[in-house]
C-alpha cells in the first residue's frame, strides 16, 4: 500500500506521485506518515521533508506552509520547495552569509523576526545540500544535543575539579555524617512529623502555579483579555484551596 503525495507551491507542482512513507517537519515537531494514517491538518515548519520510495529516501527543503493528510493522500501547500538538485551551493552559501549579516543588524521586533526566518530558510537549504542523516540530526535537534552535552559535562567537571583540588584526608571525622557542624548523635533513621509533608504539598501547589503562570506572563501582551480571565480563575481556584488548607489547620505546626 502506498501514499499519494502532492507538494504544491503558489507557482508550480513540485511533487505528485506515490510514496511509501514521509517524515514531515511541523510546528509541533516531526511526524512520520505511513499508509492508513489518521486524518489530520497541520502547519508545516521550515525544514526538510523526507520521502521514502521503496528502499530509497529522497529529501526536499520546505519553507513553511500547511499539510492535509487523509485517505492515504497527502497534500502539502508551502511557500516554496526545493530539491537538492535545484539548489546552487554557492548561491545558498551567499544567501546564508547575507541572512547572518541581516540578523546582526536587525533592529526592532519585526526586523528580528524576519531576519530569523530568513536565516532558518538559508540554513535549511545549506543542510539540504549536505543531506546526510548525521547533518539532519545536528540541525533538527541542535538544542537537544547542546543541552545533553552541557548537562553531561557539568557533573564530570565538578568531580574532576574536586578530585584534583580537594585535600584527601581519612579518619573517623571524615567518614561520619555531617550535621550542620554539630557532632551527630543517635541513628539517622528517624520518623518525621506529618507536618513536613503537609507543608511540602502546599509548596508544590504554588510551585506548579508559578510554572503555569510564567509562560502566560511572557505572552500576556498578545494573548488578550480572555486568557487573562482564564488565568485569574486559575489563581482564584488555588487561593480557595489555600484558604481551605489554612482553615483546616494544615499550615499550623503544632
Amino acid at each position: 500500500m502506498t501514499l499519494n503525495l502532492c507538494v504544491l507551491t503558489p507557482n508550480r507542482i513540485v511533487w505528485d506521485s506515490e510514496v511509501k512513507e514521509i517524515i514531515l517537519s511541523t510546528n509541533s515537531g516531526q511526524i512520520g506518515v505511513l499508509p492508513n494514517h489518521a486524518p489530520i491538518a497541520t502547519a508545516v515548519d521550515i525544514g526538510i521533508l523526507r520521502i521514502r520510495l521503496n528502499d530509497q529516501w529522497v529529501t526536499m527543503a520546505l519553507m513553511g506552509g500547511f499539510a492535509r493528510i487523509g485517505n492515504n493522500k497527502i497534500t502539502i501547500l508551502v511557500n516554496d520547495a526545493e530539491k537538492s538538485s535545484d539548489i546552487d551551493p554557492e548561491e545558498a552559501k551567499q544567501t546564508l552569509e547575507i541572512a547572518e549579516a541581516n540578523l546582526s543588524k536587525a533592529e526592532g521586533k519585526r526586523q528580528l523576526i524576519e531576519a530569523n526566518l530568513s536565516l532558518r530558510r538559508a540554513r535549511t537549504r545549506i543542510f539540504h545540500i549536505h543531506r546526510s542523516t548525521f547533518m539532519f540530526l545536528l540541525y533538527d535537534y541542535d538544542i537537544f544535543w547542546a543541552f545533553l552535552i552541557i548537562s553531561s559535562l557539568i557533573p564530570i567537571l565538578a568531580f574532576l575539579i574536586s578530585g584534583i583540588l580537594a585535600p584527601i584526608s581519612k579518619g573517623p571525622e571524615k567518614l561520619s555524617s555531617y550535621e550542620s557542624g554539630i557532632e551527630p548523635m543517635g541513628d539517622a533513621w528517624l520518623q518525621f512529623r506529618i507536618r513536613y509533608y503537609m507543608f511540602a504539598l502546599v509548596f508544590v501547589v504554588f510551585d506548579v502555579e508559578t510554572v503555569f503562570l510564567y509562560p502566560w506572563a511572557i505572552g500576556f501582551d498578545i494573548l488578550g483579555i480572555s486568557v487573562f480571565i482564564e488565568a485569574l480563575i486559575f489563581v482564584l481556584i488555588l487561593i480557595v484551596g489555600s484558604v481551605y488548607a489554612w482553615r483546616k489547620g494544615a499550615l499550623e505546626w503544632s
